[in-house]
């Protein structure tokens, strides 16, 4: 994956962690993985496995404040996510 996907990921994960007003240890209880690996997505050294995708966008979705391009531009990185997560471009 390319450091600039990398870093988008990260800052998507971090934006929402943000928006939703929690810590990383509570959005790795929610999620169900350790801090550390929340803080390895937020720092670039990580990707989210396809089950913890799924529970990251369920949670962007609920955001009451979110304008429908975030969203949108959310949704792309996610799906290419994903793609690249079924073509075993998995880095964590």
């Amino acid at each position: 994956m390319a450091r600039t996907e990398s870093t988008a990921i990260a800052d998507l994960i971090r934006g929402l962690r943000q928006q939703l007003n929690l810590s990383q240890a509570r959005l790795a209880a929610h999620l169900r993985v350790s801090t550390r690996t929340v803080n390895r997505w937020e720092n670039g050294h990580a990707i989210p496995s396809p089950m913890a995708l799924n529970l990251i966008e369920t949670r962007l979705q609920a955001l009451k404040n979110s304008s429908s391009k975030e969203l949108t531009a959310t949704t792309q990185v996610l799906e290419k996510m994903r793609s690249q997560l079924k073509g075993g471009n998995r880095t964590a």
